[in-house]
This record gives C-alpha cells, structure tokens and sequence, in this order.
C-alpha cells in the first residue's frame, strides 16, 4: 500500500510541476528557467507534505526532526531535481528552441490572473 501512495505523490508532484511551469511561461510570463526553478520547489515542497502526512504517517515526530527531514530531503532529491530540470529545459527551449508546452486551459484563456 505505502508503494501504491509513494507513486500517487509522485504523480500529483508532477501534475504540480507541470502546472506550475505553464502558469509561470505562459500566464505570468515569466522566463522559462526561472519558471523551472519555481515550479521544482513547488513539486518538491508539495511531495514532502504528502509523503510526511500521507505516505509515512508514522514517521511523522516533532516539528525540528521535520525541518531536519525537510532539509534533508531538499538536499538530496532537490538539488538532483532542480539540477536535472534546469539543465533539461536549457538543453530543449534554450538550445534546441523547443517550447514549453502549455495545458489547453492556459491556452484558451479560461484562466485569468
């Protein structure tokens, strides 16, 4: 079961990054990295609540051994995610001129900032 809700976090963490990167490109217009970055610390911010709350319960100890986890978690999985996605993305857009791609709802104007 805990493999089962360690998989849906990481899905949900993905559909946070990609929302978060087109409303970033394409809404607040932001530049395509910068908008990377902000949308890895979401994702990451988002999987860390979950899988503290939802995935691994019973880990769950005080506040300060969180912030430790938390850290912890930034270091390791962040600094590989954040690495990875920008370096990725200034490969695709940056040098092979590829676009970020955006969701319809970004492009049919429903949602307005």
């Amino acid at each position: 079961m805990r493999w089962l809700k360690f998989n849906a976090v990481g899905a949900m963490g993905m559909a946070v990054q990609i929302t978060t990167l087109s409303v970033g490109v394409h809404l607040l217009e932001l530049h395509y990295i910068l908008a990377t970055i902000l949308s890895v610390e979401a994702a990451l911010l988002h999987n860390f609540v979950w899988h503290v709350t939802w995935t691994w319960p019973s880990h769950n100890n005080e506040q300060r051994s969180q912030l430790r986890a938390l850290l912890r978690f930034h270091l390791i999985s962040g600094t590989v995610s954040m690495a990875g996605n920008t370096g990725l993305m200034w490969v695709l857009v940056g040098t092979a001129q590829m676009q970020p791609s955006s969701p319809t709802w970004c492009q049919s104007g429903h949602v307005r900032l």
